[in-house]
C-alpha cells in the first residue's frame, strides 16, 4: 500500500474473505476496543495523506540504531513527537534513595555539602548522554515524563530542554486534567516549531494514549484510524 500507493480497500481486497481475529490490548478482562486490519490500513492511509509516512524520508539505519537500548532507545512517532523508553540512571536512583534515608535521619534534610558531593559524583550512562546529545541537536524543546522518576530531570534542563511531569498509572487512562495540560503545552511547542519527547518505561500504552489525544484533536482525525 505504501510503495504502490494503493488505497486501503485495494490493499485489503486480496485477503478480504479471510476471517482474522482483531488485536486487543494485553489485559485479562474483556476487551472493549478491538483493532482490525482495516483500521491499521486506514491509519497508514491517513498518515500518508498528512505527510506522516514518507518512505523517501525514512532511514532504516537510524531506526535500527536508535531503537537499541545502548544507543538511546527511542523512535520518532511523527515529525513533532519522539517516544523514548530510556534513560534510566541507576546511580541517580540509588543516590536519591540514600538521600531520602539521610534526610529522614537528620529530620531537617541533608547538608549543602552532601548536595555538592552528589553533584560531583554524577556520571551519566552512555545511553543517557546519547539521548541528551541527540535531543539537543534535533530541536527537542520539551520532555514529558509519564512514568516514575528514573533519572534527574535537571540533566535535560541544563541542556535548555524543558521537562514536565504528567504521571499516570500504566494500564489506565490519563485524567482530563492531564490531557488538557498536555494538549495546551504540546500545541505551544509544535506551533513554535519544536519537538516533544514523551518518556515512559516500556513505550506502550502511555505514549499511545497521550499522543493519540493530540492527533485526534486535529481536524480530520479520529481514534480508530489512528
Amino acid at each position: 500500500m505504501i510503495v504502490q500507493r494503493r488505497a486501503p480497500w485495494e490493499a485489503f481486497h486480496p485477503i478480504a474473505e479471510i476471517e482474522f481475529m482483531p488485536f486487543r490490548d494485553a489485559g485479562r478482562g474483556p476487551s472493549d476496543f478491538n483493532l482490525n486490519i482495516q483500521d491499521c490500513l486506514w491509519g497508514i492511509w491517513k498518515a500518508m495523506q498528512n505527510g506522516l509516512c514518507d518512505m523517501n524520508e525514512f532511514s532504516v539505519e537510524d531506526y535500527e540504531f536508535y531503537e537499541k537500548v545502548e544507543n538511546g532507545d527511542w523512535n520518532w512517532l511523527t515529525p513533532h513527537f519522539i517516544a523514548f523508553a530510556s534513560p534510566v540512571d541507576s546511580s541517580w536512583i540509588k543516590r536519591e534513595k540514600e538521600a531520602k534515608e539521610i534526610s529522614k535521619g537528620n529530620a531537617g534534610g541533608f547538608s549543602s555539602s552532601t548536595n555538592s558531593n552528589l553533584a560531583l559524583q554524577r556520571k551519566l550512562p552512555t545511553p543517557f548522554l546519547n539521548c541528551l546529545d541527540y535531543f539537543e541537536k534535533r530541536n527537542i524543546k520539551l520532555v514529558v515524563r509519564l512514568n516514575t522518576e528514573l533519572y534527574d530531570r535537571n540533566s535535560f534542563l541544563e541542556r535548555g530542554i524543558d521537562h514536565m511531569e504528567l504521571y499516570f498509572d500504566d494500564g489506565t487512562n490519563p485524567t482530563d486534567e492531564i490531557v488538557r495540560t498536555f494538549l495546551d503545552v504540546a500545541d505551544r511547542v509544535v506551533e513554535a516549531g519544536g519537538v516533544i519527547a514523551v518518556h515512559v518505561s516500556f513505550f506502550h500504552h502511555h505514549t499511545d494514549v497521550i499522543h493519540l489525544q493530540f492527533c485526534s484533536a486535529r481536524p480530520g482525525w479520529d481514534e480508530q484510524v489512528h
